[in-house]
């Protein structure tokens, strides 16, 4: 299947084009904010639905796209919506007027491992995240960390009366000793003071000393109760993190799982499958030719073996799309003229040419004219 005809109305830049490519390499060209990316778009939203955030031209609330691709009449209408979301509607038809079921797994057989690989990334990117985060704490550092909290206002407490005590104590102590001092002093007043002398109970200074070193004690404890409340929170913290990492591991593993599923069937297809082109293979990093990673081959090489690529990919709509055009110099161009037409594809690209000369010219949204 290749594409016959386009006919697109109010989509992005577009006003209303019609084209009908001619050959096998279909050039898109004009200034930049013409409308040459608008074009292809518009072919990528009629096979896929997936729309860009602003699908419909400014001012306008529909737009529609018709897309003859020999078998098929594709047929795709956009609809701005009074809140300002946007929704699409598909119908495809055979030659003969039927319309076809279903028709979005007519154009899309691969969303499914696509969403898994997407889900795979977002959730591999949290973990990341979090094993960062993780490695941020020390966990030997909690090895002494109280389970619970340290109740400093228990410790205050017990501090405040350690301390009503040993101020009794004193002051029990200063009024022993005045009374002490009247007895050498006053004679007369002996009998009283020995009376006085024996109300007060005076504890030992042993007990004495037991209390001053609790109280020092407590003092430490309430010194140390925030350092040790801090390392309770990092460690409380650091539990939740490695919980946490731990679900979105098993939820990656999970994802992980069902691609791999998905990609040892895909790589049995493509060891059964005749390779577009002699010595590609695939390892560990990826695509590879006669032994060669493929970043370090030459663009040319890279090109053709990218186009061998998506024609092996695309056996039925055979139409291929190339957005920057412009990065491609003369040895390129003739590259993809040759494959076109060798494999009998048709290839639409995008390229900036101000001298409107080169492809089909669009200008302010329309096809200004067709240089052949």
């Amino acid at each position: 299947m290749k594409i016959i005809s386009l006919q697109a109305e109010n989509v992005k830049k577009l006003r209303a084009v019609e084209i009908t490519p001619q050959g096998d390499v279909v050039v898109i060209a004009g200034r930049n904010g013409t409308g040459k990316t608008s074009v292809l778009d518009a072919i990528y939203m009629a096979l896929t639905g997936d729309l860009p955030p602003k699908p419909i031209r400014e001012g306008e609330d529909r737009a529609e796209i018709r897309l003859d691709i020999g078998t098929y009449v594709v047929k795709r209408t956009i609809i701005r919506q009074a809140d300002g979301e946007f929704t699409t509607y598909l119908k495809i038809e055979t030659p003969d007027s039927a319309v076809l079921k279903s028709p979005q797994k007519v154009l899309d057989s691969d969303a499914h491992r696509t969403a898994l690989f997407e889900n795979r990334t977002e959730v591999n990117r949290e973990v990341r995240h979090l094993e960062g985060q993780a490695q941020m704490f020390q966990p030997a550092n909690f090895a002494d960390v109280p389970e619970s909290p340290v109740r400093v206002d228990e410790l205050m407490k017990k501090y405040r009366h350690l301390g009503n005590l040993i101020e009794a104590e004193l002051a029990s102590r200063k009024t022993a000793d005045i009374l002490r001092d009247k007895i050498l002093s006053l004679k007369s007043q002996l009998a009283e003071a020995e009376s006085a002398m024996e109300a007060i109970k005076i504890i030992p200074d042993v007990e004495l000393q037991s209390l001053t070193a609790s109280r020092l004690e407590v003092e430490s404890q309430i010194d140390g109760a925030d350092r040790a409340n801090q390392k309770i929170r990092l460690r409380d913290e650091y539990r939740k993190v490695r919980e946490h990492l731990a679900e979105k591991s098993l939820e990656s593993e999970k994802f992980t799982a069902e691609i791999k599923s998905l990609d040892q069937a895909k790589e049995q297809a493509v060891r059964d499958a005749k390779m577009p082109i002699d010595g590609l293979g695939f390892d560990d990093s990826g695509v590879t030719y006669r032994g060669l990673p493929f970043t370090q081959l030459s663009s040319s090489e890279q090109l053709k073996i990218s186009l061998a690529m998506a024609m092996a990919m695309n056996p039925t709509l055979r139409v291929i799309r190339i957005t920057d055009g412009s990065l491609l110099d003369s040895e390129n161009m003739r590259i993809i003229q040759e494959m076109a037409r060798d494999q009998d594809y048709q290839i639409w690209i995008e390229r900036v040419d101000e001298t409107g000369a080169v492809g089909i010219i669009i200008e302010e949204g329309e096809v200004k004219n067709v240089q052949r």
